[in-house]
């Protein structure tokens, strides 16, 4: 009998320990933040130069100039890194081209002070160059992609950018006089992203 009391009065203090009244700190699961807004899509407009000489600024007889949407769609891995696909196709010639490029990009990007960034797209893509009327250039090209733009971040949701692309360089392209030239494309872009 004095055995079976000494070991329910074990039993009882041991629970009394565990779960009563005690000084002792019991642990708890520490929540783990996530980012909510990791992933994003876009839309923008895009200014696209394709031409022998190049200069996107300026109208030359040498390139022709489209205006284009700009579809983005993106997810950001950490603040230091992410990976974008971005379409483009063209809606406004200045002379005879009709352009749809798509690629995929990785990010990387850096804080410079209060919300706005600069960061860079290196990416891999098709660019698809048709003429519209008699233009001497048509062509399709798969090449690397290369760029650069800054970001600003005007809620937690919504972020301003703009950037320029290289699409491509000194491809060889034959006329219809059967001349060979070297033609380039690149282009500016703007627009906003929504992330969720």
């Amino acid at each position: 009998m004095k055995k079976i009391i000494v070991i329910l009065s074990s039993i009882v203090a041991t629970l009394s320990y565990a779960g009563g009244n005690s000084n002792y700190v019991t642990s708890s699961p520490v929540p783990i933040q996530t980012n909510n807004n990791n992933m994003y899509i876009g839309i923008g407009l895009s200014t696209i130069a394709t031409g022998y000489k190049m200069d996107i600024f300026s109208k030359k007889a040498s390139q022709d100039r489209t205006g284009a949407f700009l579809f983005v769609a993106g997810y950001e891995y950490n603040p230091y890194l992410a990976v974008e696909l971005r379409l483009s196709k063209s809606f406004v010639k200045e002379n005879v081209l009709k352009q749809i490029i798509f690629g995929i990009y990785l990010k990387p990007q850096y804080e410079l002070y209060n919300d706005v960034k600069i960061y860079g797209l290196l990416g891999y893509g098709k660019l698809k160059v048709q003429q519209h009327n008699s233009s001497g250039i048509n062509f399709s090209d798969k090449n690397l992609h290369i760029g650069a733009g800054v970001s600003y971040n005007v809620t937690d949701k919504l972020e301003l950018f703009a950037d320029y692309i290289s699409y491509s360089r000194d491809k060889k392209v034959v006329n219809y006089l059967g001349s060979t030239r070297k033609v380039s494309t690149s282009a500016i872009n703007m627009g906003v992203n929504y992330h969720f």
